[in-house]
Parts: structure tokens; C-alpha cells; sequence
């Protein structure tokens, strides 16, 4: 059965929460009856600071408060009070793969300090053997093969350093492929390319 239905009017975007489905990492397959276009969007939720952290600066976690004026409060009164916002790092999104495919090209770059990670999608009901190429001009760069099972999204953590400007990612059967890129100042999530 489908995991969510809904009927979309003409000319009208619509926004699909998916976070009561699963635990992440997950991914889903979009079907419907007529044409349609879809994106990806993905939320990083809200920073809460380590006691080794400060707050504000570069790179620090934003001050969540605010100092009320001068006699807007009695003699005692503390005047810092909360401010009732989430403090969201980073917004990604990405259109998804209209097909899959047994061959991707992902070109991709990487910020000081931050995680990137391959995400492989196999919709199948077979597991699928997936070969990891990273392009670029270094002598040291060597391939890996990983498994992703039936139904589910592999995370793969990847190396961008100094030549390598991408992976080839070849698989035994049709599967999508997407790259992330998490840090301390957002995260961005990027489709793969069809390698025909």
C-alpha cells in the first residue's frame, strides 16, 4: 500500500511532510495519475550548543535572547527573556529523479570542517551491488563497493580532498542517487546525473 495519498488541485503547490513516516535516513518513490513535479526539501533541526560551545561569533549557536529597554520592567525583574523561534542551520533541496538508473555521475564539492555523504535509493525488491568510482586526478583514489539492500536508502560517506572532483557510482540494478553536504553552517542536498 502507499505510504500517503492525496489529490493535488490544478496550479496549486503542495507541502508533503514526510518526517511521521520513518526514521531517517529514508527515501520515498512519487507516483501519480497526471504530470507532475516534485522537490526534495530537507531541514536541519533546530541546534542545541554542547557546554563547550559559545554563543554567537562565527560559527556559534545564535543568541536566543532579548534584552527588554530600560524601565519596561520592575526593580528585580530579569529582562532577558526567550525569544520563541527555532534556530534552523540550514535548509537543502533538491528535484528528484523522474527514473533510476544503473549509472550516475556526481560531481560535488565540500567545505572545510563538514560531512559529505553519498545516498543511494534502491526502491527494488532485490538487494543491488553498487560500485563507488571517485573521479579526479589524484593516484590514490580507489573504488568501493557497497551492498544496499531492498526497500531502503545507504548513507556513504565520502572523502572530497584535494583531486577528486566527483564519483561514478555504477550498480547492478536501476537504483537514484543523491550527495549531501552537512556543517555547522547548513546543508545542501543535490540530485545525481544520469550517466548515458
Amino acid at each position: 500500500t502507499d505510504a500517503r495519498t492525496i489529490t493535488l488541485d490544478a496550479s496549486v503547490p503542495a507541502s508533503i511532510p514526510l518526517g511521521d513516516l520513518a526514521a531517517p535516513p529514508y527515501g520515498v518513490r512519487v507516483r501519480s495519475t497526471a504530470p507532475i513535479a516534485a522537490t526534495v526539501v530537507a531541514v536541519v533541526p533546530e541546534f542545541v550548543p554542547g557546554p563547550e560551545e559559545e554563543v554567537g561569533g562565527e560559527g556559534g549557536v545564535p543568541d536566543t535572547t532579548t534584552t527588554l529597554p530600560e524601565g519596561s520592567g520592575g526593580e528585580g525583574t530579569d529582562t532577558t527573556v526567550p525569544i520563541e523561534e527555532d534556530f534552523v542551520r540550514g535548509l537543502a533541496g533538491t528535484t528528484g529523479s523522474a527514473t533510476a538508473d544503473t549509472s550516475w555521475i556526481i560531481p560535488l564539492d565540500t567545505l572545510p570542517g563538514s560531512e559529505t555523504t553519498l545516498w543511494l535509493m534502491n526502491t527494488g525488491d532485490t538487494a543491488v551491488s553498487v560500485e563507488i568510482l571517485p573521479l579526479g586526478e589524484s593516484e590514490f583514489l580507489t573504488e568501493e563497493a557497497v551492498e544496499v539492500p531492498p526497500g531502503s536508502v545507504l548513507g556513504v560517506p565520502v572523502d572530497v580532498g584535494v583531486g577528486t572532483y566527483g564519483y561514478q557510482v555504477s550498480s547492478s540494478e536501476p537504483i537514484t542517487a543523491a550527495w549531501e553536504i552537512v556543517g555547522d553552517k547548513g546543508v545542501a542536498l543535490i540530485a545525481g546525473i544520469h550517466a548515458e
